[in-house]
């Protein structure tokens, strides 16, 4: 995975207060990394069936303009932070990825409810597209949620290729907040050989973390494969108060297509933290291919 160094932070702006939350901690990040955020509005014109008090609704495109510029002279004078704007129309989604290859955005910071307002129907719709396909980290920030520095990390660790280049990519996010982190392992009880690539990988990741002086935690979760769930039980009861959740978009193979799984759907849907999804370049993959792969990886380090 490539080392992220966070230049230019894109914050998809839909004018509900879950979107201003996410524009709120992505101008914190930029200041601890001295990056400029772009903001972006896309008009698919879906915005008159999901509107409620707390969802704003300009009536033209000029008034779009209109806030969008107000919003990033705030930005500007409040938080010196540099920042730009732009609007696109069509299909969401399409739109967001478009403009973070465009702008060559090394993050992208959004509302969980996406840019349909906050239709529970839709809820987490754009956001669980982008987190499937984008090329770079995601932060979905839930509702009525924000943050502004990230103390308290949850860095779940299952089998997965590459897991401590994971932490290696986000290294520079990682130390500029100056978290603790608990690792959470994770294994399946059903495949035996996990058992030693998880003890492995887990203490690859303990040698890192000592090497950066980041203060760590191991919890470990053996006992089924409902790792989303425990993910989300911890999250709710820990007594850290967690800040943030680093997953891996895990992609699942249905039906001859490719979507993101259930372990990374259910974790955005119901994470009551800022969740940052990172995509894996392994992703089409298999669970025997990867446990292959995984062995050689850990003989290797």
């Amino acid at each position: 995975m490539k080392t992220i160094n966070i230049r230019k932070i894109l914050v998809p702006i839909d004018f509900s207060n879950n979107c201003m939350n996410a524009l709120q901690t992505a101008v914190a990040i930029a200041k601890r990394h001295q990056a400029m955020v772009h903001l972006l509005y896309v008009s698919d014109h879906d915005y008159d069936l999901y509107t409620n008090d707390n969802y704003i609704k300009p009536p033209r495109l000029q008034d779009y303009l209109k806030t969008l510029a107000q919003l990033a002279k705030t930005v500007i004078v409040n938080d010196g932070v540099k920042c730009t704007y732009a609007t696109e129309h069509g299909g969401v989604t399409h739109n967001i990825l478009k403009t973070s290859i465009s702008i060559h955005a090394d993050l992208i910071v959004m509302g969980k409810n996406g840019t349909n307002g906050l239709s529970t129907s839709y809820s987490g719709t754009h956001a669980i597209q982008i987190a499937e396909k984008s090329k770079v980290p995601v932060i979905i920030i839930p509702e009525n949620v924000t943050k502004y520095n990230f103390e308290n990390i949850l860095f779940p660790i299952r089998p997965l290729l590459s897991m401590t280049d994971k932490y290696d990519s986000l290294r520079p996010f990682i130390l500029k907040s100056n978290p603790a982190i608990t690792l959470l392992n994770l294994r399946n009880p059903n495949y035996e050989n996990e058992l030693h690539i998880i003890h492995r990988l887990s203490l690859l990741m303990k040698m890192k973390l000592e090497a950066d002086n980041v203060p760590y935690e191991m919890q470990y979760y053996f006992e089924d494969n409902k790792f989303a769930e425990h993910v989300i039980k911890v999250i709710d009861e820990s007594e850290k108060k967690f800040d943030l959740a680093v997953i891996t978009a895990e992609i699942s193979k249905t039906n001859k297509d490719f979507h993101i799984s259930y372990y990374t759907q259910k974790i955005i849907h119901h994470a009551t933290i800022p969740v940052l999804v990172i995509r894996p370049e392994y992703a089409k993959l298999d669970k025997e291919e990867i446990l292959q792969k995984l062995e050689k990886e850990v003989q290797l380090n």
